[in-house]
């Protein structure tokens, strides 16, 4: 997705976190070895990346740095957005 943003000349702008739809859980918590593994990973991450939201405006890549961001009691993120979402280069299991 780097890469799309790279390929389409995107630059980061600041995207308030109140405008983000949080309505999407993109990771499982279904335990409370789940939960503390995707707390380290919020509070292990570099909220100094930008986040990429997809062509429709919704969240791409960036949770965790979106949750640190909350947390950290930040009003903005980085982001960009995708005009066009790149083709997958990869689906399935097997690359053969």
């Amino acid at each position: 997705l780097y890469r799309a943003c790279m390929d389409q000349c995107l630059e980061p702008f600041e995207l308030p976190l109140a405008a983000i739809d949080l309505s999407v859980l993109h990771f499982s918590v279904k335990t409370t070895d789940e939960f503390i593994w995707q707390m380290k990973r919020c509070r292990d991450c570099d909220t100094d990346i930008p986040i990429i939201l997809d062509d429709m405006g919704q969240i791409a890549d960036g949770t965790h740095r979106i949750c640190k961001a909350i947390l950290d009691g930040k009003s903005t993120i980085l982001a960009y957005r995708l005009q066009t979402m790149p083709d997958c280069d990869f689906i399935g299991k097997d690359k053969s």
